[in-house]
């Protein structure tokens, strides 16, 4: 992975990445393969494919945000090559972390306790609330104050039922994304408002709002938005207040490795 910031990041890059090397230069598809239209993708990659498909649908969406969002994708954690699909920071703050659910064609059916894909039980409402609980720490940690996570599921492609709503996880379509963030991200404040930082925001490419996983203040984000392809200066860069934050969301790979993995 080179030494970018967290801005540059596409959507989909760690499964990009994963695609890469499944599909080995070493072993091309036969004339065969290829004349009755075989997929050239592995068959123990073609989830990852679905999961990309997934999570670009759900960065086209993000696309429409309005200006002042910061939207980080493929956001790296720990050292062993997970990632979290989307995180947003709202203009007035509040960070979400967003998981992508593809499923074509298939039947989702959610409860408080419970995430079933086409009948099979999933751990991804515990993944989610993990995730979001690992950003709040590494957040509180960078900013010195405690910030607030809302953790997020969006089901593409599939058919969802929900009998309740789970604890600390929102789960939603995508049809339901923009609606979902424009109810969950309050406007900015006079003591919340971005326009002290200098902060871009990437616009490319995720029932009951989702419990906090930490109380009290919000990140501070700010800016206008940009390509995610583009160069960016950090979170909250031009105050010192907004530095940390910088530290946090726009570090190196190997710093980010260090910070996302702690407990």
């Amino acid at each position: 992975m080179s030494d970018s910031s967290l801005v540059t990041r596409v959507p989909g890059e760690a499964l990009m990445q994963a695609l890469r090397d499944a599909m080995s230069p070493e072993q091309p598809q036969t004339s065969a393969a290829r004349l009755f239209g075989a997929s050239p993708i592995p068959t123990t990659a073609r989830s990852w494919y679905t999961g990309l498909l997934g999570e670009l649908a759900v960065a086209d969406e993000l696309r429409s945000l309005p200006e002042g969002w910061l939207v980080l994708h493929s956001v790296p954690v720990g050292d062993r090559g997970s990632d979290i699909d989307h995180v947003l920071v709202s203009p007035a703050g509040r960070v979400l972390t967003v998981n992508t659910k593809h499923s074509p064609g298939g039947r989702v059916w959610v409860s408080p306790k419970a995430f079933l894909v086409n009948g099979q039980r999933r751990p991804y409402l515990r993944n989610s609330g993990h995730e979001a609980s690992r950003a709040a720490r590494l957040l509180s940690t960078a900013t010195g104050g405690s910030v607030d996570v809302l953790a997020v599921i969006v089901v593409v492609g599939a058919k969802l039922t929900r009998k309740g709503t789970p604890e600390g996880v929102a789960v939603i379509t995508l049809r339901e994304l923009s609606a979902f963030l424009a109810r969950n991200a309050p406007r900015p404040t006079a003591r919340s408002r971005p326009s002290s930082c200098a902060t871009r925001s990437s616009s490319r490419g995720p029932g009951r709002a989702a419990a906090r996983h930490r109380s009290s203040r919000p990140i501070t984000s700010c800016g206008s938005s940009t390509s995610a392809t583009a160069s960016a200066p950090p979170l909250g860069a031009g105050t010192p207040g907004c530095s940390r934050r910088s530290a946090a969301l726009s570090a190196s790979p190997s710093q980010r490795s260090v910070w996302w993995s702690r407990r």
